[in-house]
């Protein structure tokens, strides 16, 4: 008996200690969770990605205003959405029992579903897929048509106005023989005419936007909208940069994020220093071939990355103004003119760089 009892409390002992190991490992982990949670810094436990998925969700919310404008439904839900290309959301929404799948443009006003909903839709560019949505919208838009149309017609009767010489001065890049630059990244197209009133503001707004730096302040000023997955950007950086080198321009860049999930991004780092000779090693440093990923190697806080998306977000919306929606687009004044160039070649950069200093130095 007195064996059976040994063995007994023996295997007790041994029951007891691990219970009570159990309960000090369990207590040690909640000890630490408890600590890590009150010492941990909020804003460098966030990456780019957070910055990411939150740009992500306001477009989300936008599309879900655009549902609602455009369908009169009993019952809009998104049921699926992802980054698409050139900045575009693509997402599916079951509305009233139906699914559907749209691309939600960089505007944040166009929605694509095979067919276009859009503010510039009239009835001549309906046909038999259209429902009767769209021809509900195509008569809602057909008087702002007809106003725009009327300030088309004086635009273009001043233009015919215009001698030769005065139109050279907007700076064309047409009929050169140069090397042209790889194909522009574009966007599409909505109004190509701009009154002379809207492109003062649109300059103002311009001269407001977060940008980098390069040239002598003293030189005459042109800002760059530049997007850093853009071919084209990047070897107009390298033209720009014998101008800049010299003392004969001095360039302000606009990084916008439209042609691709990491451009905003690779923007919004390049952005959040607040002196222009940080920025400028950092524009430097992302316009290299790679995805963010694989060129930021130290995440910066959140609050830093938001603050960078959000210049990139003004910089994109102020882009849209745009007439051709293409990068890299230079915006200048030439004659007291606000001039919006799309310039696609060397020859084409160095006359306007001729007209410039020209102009200046009177």
């Amino acid at each position: 008996m007195k064996l059976i009892e040994l063995k007994l409390n023996k295997n007790l002992g041994w029951f007891l200690f691990l219970i009570t190991f159990i309960v000090l490992i369990f207590i040690a982990i909640n000890q630490y969770e408890i600590v890590r949670e009150e010492y941990r810094d909020p804003e460098l436990s966030t990456t780019w990605e957070d910055a990411i998925k939150l740009e992500l969700n306001t477009k989300l919310k936008q599309a879900n205003i655009l549902l609602a404008r455009y369908f009169n439904a009993n019952e809009i839900i998104v049921t699926s959405y992802k980054d698409g290309p050139a900045g575009t959301l693509i997402f599916t929404a079951q509305i009233d029992g139906n699914i559907k799948q749209f691309y939600m443009l960089t505007d944040n006003e166009h929605l694509i579903e095979g067919t276009i909903f859009s503010p510039y839709l009239t009835s001549n560019n309906l046909v038999s897929k259209h429902n009767k949505e769209s021809f509900r919208i195509a008569a809602n838009n057909q008087n702002a048509i007809e106003q725009k149309s009327a300030l088309k017609s004086e635009f273009m009767a001043k233009v015919e106005n215009n001698n030769s010489d005065d139109s050279n001065a907007h700076v064309t890049n047409a009929n050169n023989n140069s090397t042209d630059f790889p194909t522009a990244f574009k966007l599409p197209e909505l109004n190509s005419v701009i009154s002379s009133e809207d492109k003062e503001k649109f300059f103002e707004i311009t001269q407001n936007l977060q940008n980098i730096s390069l040239g002598d302040e003293k030189a005459p000023v042109i800002y760059v909208y530049f997007d850093f997955d853009c071919p084209a950007c990047r070897l107009t950086k390298t033209v720009l940069k014998k101008y800049t080198d010299t003392g004969q321009l001095l360039v302000k860049y606009i990084p916008v994020g439209l042609i691709s999930p990491d451009s905003p991004i690779k923007a919004a780092y390049t952005l959040i220093p607040e002196k222009n000779n940080d920025r400028v090693l950092l524009m430097d440093y992302f316009v290299k071939k790679g995805t963010a990923e694989e060129l930021i190697t130290k995440k910066a806080p959140k609050s830093d990355v938001l603050r960078g998306i959000g210049y990139v977000r003004d910089a994109n919306k102020a882009f849209m103004f745009t007439p051709k929606k293409l990068t890299p687009t230079f915006i200048f004044k030439l004659n007291n003119e606000v001039v919006i160039a799309n310039l696609t070649s060397e020859k084409s950069i160095q006359n306007l760089v001729d007209r410039l200093n020209l102009e200046k130095n009177g």
